[in-house]
């Protein structure tokens, strides 16, 4: 699978059929124009599956929580553009406390509303960078990443599709500690590689990050 196939891994179906959203948490103050940003990458992402039978937008397949109480509908808001308020619920939370939250009102109750094991957290970092925490609690207890709102919504399409996390492009950038973004996602998915004035040229650093576990280990064995 190339880098361009990866990132254009189509959306699983149930997003439409069941119109499932991924939750969003604020856990500081976040400026409104941010959280217009979040929403224009994700218009961006799903323009390149819209169709004139289909489409699908922000509105669709994010939520802004901003209550504690799922039962309090009115405050899991449905962004629309310009964005008016900033959720201020879960300011002061930590990870871990989102995720427990998360696990009990979402996963656990099996809330049809949205995708049962991924959500974004946006923090301080995320009103300088435009960068977001994505959150995945398939397989284990609390595994994030820091990515850019370009590609936040491929991870969680990704996740929603059932692929664990570290089996994923999303797991090595996890690993790493490296900030995915939509550019260096394909770096590492084309191995390396990219054109430059019109040569193929070899970025090591990515290559190296794409490698598998087991390619790795043979590339450090002598011969």
């Amino acid at each position: 699978m190339t880098g361009s196939q990866l990132l254009s891994f189509s959306p699983c179906m149930s997003i439409f059929d069941h119109n499932t959203r991924c939750p969003v948490f604020c856990i500081a103050e976040i400026p409104t124009t941010i959280l217009d940003r979040l929403l224009d990458c994700t218009d961006e992402y799903w323009e390149e599956f819209n169709s004139a039978n289909l489409t699908t937008t922000a509105s669709d397949t994010i939520a802004f929580i901003n209550a504690k109480d799922i039962t309090e509908i009115s405050n899991l808001l449905v962004p629309s553009r310009p964005t008016s308020l900033s959720p201020t619920a879960f300011i002061g939370d930590t990870l871990q406390e989102v995720r427990d939250w998360f696990d009990t009102n979402i996963t656990q109750a099996e809330h049809p509303a949205f995708m049962p094991y991924c959500f974004f957290v946006l923090d301080k970092q995320s009103a300088e960078d435009e960068t977001c925490l994505f959150v995945c609690t398939q397989d284990a207890p609390l595994q994030f990443l820091r990515c850019h709102f370009d590609i936040a919504m491929q991870c969680a399409v990704v996740c929603d599709n059932g692929q664990a996390i570290d089996e994923s492009t999303e797991g090595r950038f996890m690993r790493s500690g490296v900030i995915m973004t939509k550019a260096n996602a394909k770096l590492v998915m084309d191995g390396g590689l990219y054109i430059e004035g019109g040569e193929v040229k070899l970025d090591e650093y990515w290559r190296y990050l794409g490698l598998r576990e087991e390619e790795e280990d043979s590339s450090d064995t002598p011969l």
